[in-house]
């Protein structure tokens, strides 16, 4: 009965990094606003997947599976965001395009 307890954890996880946005400009309100949602949706989560481990009544040695695919199927997307991140141009890097828009906005509103 591990899994239901780590597909939360990774549902919560999911929800901090990639969740709802919301304008920093609501202040203490937006905060609450996170806060609530983080929480709702994570213990929606628990409770539903506590309902199908019931109704599924799987036994430790599924249950030991089950865990070890979620955690492959984590491990994979760590890879290959690791893989993707090796390969991607850096956010700094200043190219020819750059230095033309600057030139053209520049000459436009700084002449």
């Amino acid at each position: 009965m591990k899994s239901h307890g780590l597909l939360t954890g990774l549902v919560a996880f999911l929800l901090i990094m990639f969740g709802l946005f919301l304008p920093w400009y609501l202040g203490i309100h937006g905060l609450v606003w996170r806060i609530l949602y983080i929480v709702s949706l994570s213990i929606v989560t628990w409770f539903v997947l506590k309902l199908i481990w019931r109704t599924w009544a799987l036994d430790s040695e599924t249950d030991e599976r089950f865990s070890c695919a979620v955690w492959g199927a984590v491990a994979g997307g760590l890879s290959g965001g690791a893989v993707l991140l090796a390969q991607a141009k850096p956010h700094g890097a200043y190219t020819r395009c750059d230095r033309l828009h600057d030139e053209r906005v520049r000459a436009r509103y700084w002449a």
